[in-house]
Formats: C-alpha cells, structure tokens, sequence
C-alpha cells in the first residue's frame, strides 16, 4: 500500500514528467506527496557556501513550487515542498528513509542551478540505495496509445486564441453570416469591456428567431433562400436570443475541469477568459480530442499502470440506440422519422442488421432540391408533416416512389467495436465526422459514436455520466 509518495525535482524536463507521475500514484492510492529539490553546492564546501547555495535554491525553486502547488491542489492532493543542499542522490535516500516513502519518484536526467545532475548516475544510486521502490520517469514523445492527456494541462495550452466573437447590438444576419463561413455553431456574445455576458447557438436562432434549418442544410441552399432567412434574422440583435449567463472557464484551469464543466452544462465549447474575465480564446470538444492525438509526452510504463482507469475500445463508450430504417423503406417514411425525432441522420441496414448506408436530412435535400423544388417546406415548414403532405401531393407521391437504398450514402466510414477509442478519435478528426457507424467483424450494426460519447468515454469513468449521451 502507497501513502507517501517522494518525487525529485529540479525544474528539468524529466522531473516534470517524475511530478506528473508522483500526482497519478497520490491520486490513485490517496497518498501525500512530498517534493524534494537538491542543491548542490560546489565539494568540498564551507558551512557558508552551503547556507549560502541553500539560499539561492530556495529562492529559484519558490516560483516553481507555487506552480506545482497549485496542480496538487486542484486534484485535491496533500504535497510539501522542500529544498535542500548536499549531494542529490544522498539526500534523496535519506529524506525518503526519514520520512518513510513508500515510492520515489524521479526523472531519468535533470540539472541542477548551477550544472546538470545527470541523474542516470544519480537514479542508479537511488535504486542501489533506496529502501523502497523507485520509478524513473522520461519525458520522451507520445505513441498515442491513450487518449488520457495529462492532468497538468491547462486550458491556455489547448484553447484557440481571439476567437470569433459578437457585441450585444449585433444583428442576427451578422450572426449567421460568421457562423455560415466558420462552420461552427455557436459564438461568444460580448459586452463593451469585450467579457463575455452569452452565447448565441445554432439552437438559440432556430428556437427563438424562427430561423427555418440548421446551418449545414442552410449552406446547401441556394442564394435565394439564404438571403431571404439573413433579411429575416436582421433586425434582431444578438442579446435578444442569447442563451445566458455565459459559461465561461479561466486560462489557468485544468483541462479536466472545462471538460467536467463541458459534460455538466452540456455545451459543445467554452469562451475562456482571462483572471479579469476578458474573452481571450474558445475552447471547443474536438480541441481536446486533437490534443489527445499530438505530440504530448507519453506517460512512462509505471504511471501508465497507475493512470486512472477509462474505456478502452469503442463498445465501451458507443450509443445502442441507434435509428434504423430497410433499404426499401419509402424515403418519404424517413423523412417522417427524421421529423418526429429531430435526428439528423438515419442508419440503412438489412434484415440481418448488416450495415449499408446512411441517409442524412442534408443527403436529401441536396438530392431532390433541383428535381423538387418542394423539398425545402419539407424541412423548414412550420406546418405539421401531415398537413404538408396533404398541400404537396405530387412531392408527396414522388417521395413516395423513391425508396431508402436509392438516396442513402454507401462510402461511410465506419469503426470495428473491438477497436481502440484513439482510432474512433483518429478517424473522426481526420475525416471531419461528427458521429461514427460501429460494426463488429461481420458488418452487422452495434450502435454509434458521437462527440459527446467519445468525450465522456475518454475523459470520465462515471458510467452514469455516460448514460446521459444524447
């Protein structure tokens, strides 16, 4: 059983490394954590020279400890910082031995104030001498074999910085208009002092401006109709359908925290401020994910075996509720079902639920838009499905005709539920897709990965959490 754990540090590389692993096995067994830096001062030296380089050190590792401290604190960890002088694999042993370290920690090389430990030596005398176990950590560049990113990461690191953004007085038009050409669907609504004070979705105009389809079908129209829902929008302003108060996260904070805040207040990103509240970057889902598949340090072996537990493979984590429909089911049936959902795509399998395509709102108005002009009151009337039916009867006999097979979208990435999470990752940000078909070996259909699965599955083990994936 772990209830000390003693990390080496001098501000090196490798002992921020040796620190994060120190924080994993604190958490994971709820030890204390006790830091020790050594200064070593030049041999033979005076009583003075030792007071002296003790000083110095001290001062030198005040501002980094305080950083350290912080990190600590957020992960609700006990750790004590120390500094002292003398030969660093010495000291090491003995403050371990007095204070009865149950682990010590230590990077693989480091550097003193003055010089280079090079603790390959050092580690080797810890490891001769020590009388418990010693794990050495290196800083060395990532495999992407997790999808965990390291708990130190601050906001600041991953954000997007001066993002896109809206005063209160703009026009609705303009909202759309940034929102149209930046293919994302949400921006930060700012006051005067530019501090953020909301947020205007793609949620907030379609519920609350009347704007008729969401952007990704709106982009697909012609100019005529988009121009004619911008007049619509224009002389409303933004604060009128702003969702508030903005839920903002500061720079300085934990990547898990605006994760957990992500997943609580069931937003896709955060406007980030800075400690005056000042809108400084945005932080969005697919920041986090692509942060997860770039050149982060990889956890060394041991801190891998300590890491908190997380799901692994795409069952884990993927949604079984998945809408279906036959390859011959009429179109105009899935229109309707997409209607009576509000889903945005539809999956086409076989009578033995072997996967064949899949059919989104988008695919159907871009494939009957020209031929049937009619298509568009389908998707932006206000009117319920029925009645329009009865007003359109030649689109309606036409819809009729046509069935699921003839319009689904065949050349579908999917994923194997057997596979690792990092290769649903993998796929989604390489191929810009928002949710992924999962299939076992045989091609049958298990169930899919949206967004918000993958970003509950990879940053939480709370089951509960997960079941609330919308």
């Amino acid at each position: 059983m772990i209830t000390k754990v003693l990390v080496a540090y001098d501000g090196s590389e490798h002992s921020e490394k040796a620190f994060q692993v120190g924080l994993e096995l604190a958490s994971k067994y709820s030890a204390k954590m006790m830091v020790l830096a050594v200064a070593r001062p030049p041999e033979p030296a005076t009583r003075v020279e030792l007071e002296a380089e003790l000083e110095r050190a001290t001062e030198f590792y005040e501002g980094r400890f305080k950083i350290l401290t912080d990190q600590a604190e957020a992960l609700g960890i006990e750790a004590t910082f120390k500094v002292q002088a003398g030969h660093p694999a010495e000291q090491i042993v003995h403050y371990a031995k007095k204070e009865q370290a149950d682990a010590i920690v230590m990077g693989h090389r480091g550097e003193t104030l003055k010089q280079r430990w090079l603790l390959g030596s050092v580690a080797k005398r810890v490891l001769s001498y020590a009388h418990c176990t010693v794990i050495i950590a290196r800083a060395i560049p990532p495999k992407t074999n997790g999808l965990l990113i390291p708990r130190y990461t601050k906001v600041r690191d991953l954000m997007t910085p001066a993002p896109q953004k809206v005063g209160l007085e703009n026009s609705l038009a303009e909202v759309a208009r940034l929102l149209l050409s930046s293919g994302f669907t949400g921006l930060p609504v700012v006051d005067g002092e530019n501090r953020p004070v909301g947020v205007v979705s793609q949620t907030d105009l379609i519920y609350k401006a009347d704007m008729p389809m969401r952007f990704g079908l709106l982009a697909e129209s012609d100019r005529q109709k988009v121009s004619a829902v911008l007049e619509a929008l224009e002389p409303r302003q933004a604060r009128e359908v702003m969702s508030q108060p903005a839920v903002t996260i500061e720079q300085d904070r934990l990547v898990t925290e605006s994760v957990d805040l992500m997943l609580k207040k069931k937003v896709k990103r955060l406007p980030v401020v800075d400690a005056t509240g000042r809108l400084v970057g945005i932080l969005s889902r697919v920041d986090v994910f692509r942060a997860s598949m770039r050149e982060l340090q990889e956890w060394p072996a041991k801190a891998q075996e300590i890491a908190v537990e997380t799901p692994r493979i795409v069952s884990d984590i993927m949604r079984r509720d998945t809408l279906t429909v036959l390859p011959e089911t009429p179109v105009e049936d899935v229109i309707r079902l997409i209607d009576r959902t509000d889903v945005q795509r539809i999956c086409v399998v076989d009578k033995e639920g072997n996967f064949l395509g899949l059919i989104t709102d988008k695919d159907l108005l871009i494939a009957f838009s020209e031929r049937q002009p009619g298509i568009w009151d389908y998707f932006v009337s206000k009117i319920p499905f029925t009645e329009r039916g009865k007003k359109q009867r030649q689109l309606q006999e036409f819809l009729s005709a046509k069935t699921a097979a003839e319009v689904m979208k065949t050349d579908i990435v999917t994923v194997q539920e057997d596979a690792p999470i990092d290769e649903a990752l993998r796929l989604m940000l390489q191929k810009a897709i928002k949710r992924l078909p999962v299939v076992d070996s045989q091609g049958k259909l298990k169930g899919i990965i949206s967004r918000d699965s993958l970003l509950r599955g990879a940053f939480t083990s709370d089951k509960e959490d997960m079941k609330s994936d919308k």
